[in-house]
């Protein structure tokens, strides 16, 4: 009787590593640590766009538009701050979403039923850790909606 030969029982042992699974743990631990990254900068860019729709919601009611743009700078303003290069090669503390309101397209459309276009790009910085390398990305927000007043 042969017994197996040491290739195969080799095979037969469990919890051994092979270039399959470190090849997969290493694809889990770069999509985790890019979706700790990146997931609250999503995030923000979610809170932005609701910020958004919500100012332009409030454009039902409210006829100024000046004041309506100036909320949603604040809005977006208290979203919260981040660390960016400054001009100096430091860091420093800045807005996640700066925004001014020169910056924002802000039209009311005629027609059946009217509505509003708001649209603005706003650049966000990423920190890794670990590296000290920074990476940027520009976002951008475009919101067209209806501000008919509702007659129920």
């Amino acid at each position: 009787m042969i017994g197996p030969t040491p290739s195969s029982r080799r095979r037969l042992e469990r919890g051994e590593i092979t270039w399959v699974g470190a090849s997969l743990l290493a694809a889990v631990l770069a999509a985790g640590y890019l979706s700790y990254m990146w997931g609250p900068v999503y995030l923000v860019h979610l809170d932005a766009k609701q910020a958004t729709r919500a100012a332009i919601n409030d454009a039902v009611r409210q006829k100024d538009d000046r004041l309506l743009l100036d909320g949603l700078c604040r809005k977006l303003a208290a979203l919260g701050d981040e660390d960016v290069l400054d001009g100096k090669g430091g860091v420093s503390r800045a807005p996640m979403v700066d925004v001014r309101p020169q910056d924002v397209t802000w039209e009311r459309l005629e027609g059946s039923p009217p509505r509003l276009h708001a649209a603005f790009e706003y650049v966000r910085v990423v920190r890794y850790p670990w590296t000290d390398r920074f990476s940027e990305k520009t976002f951008s927000v475009d919101v067209t909606q209806d501000i008919d007043v509702p007659r129920w």
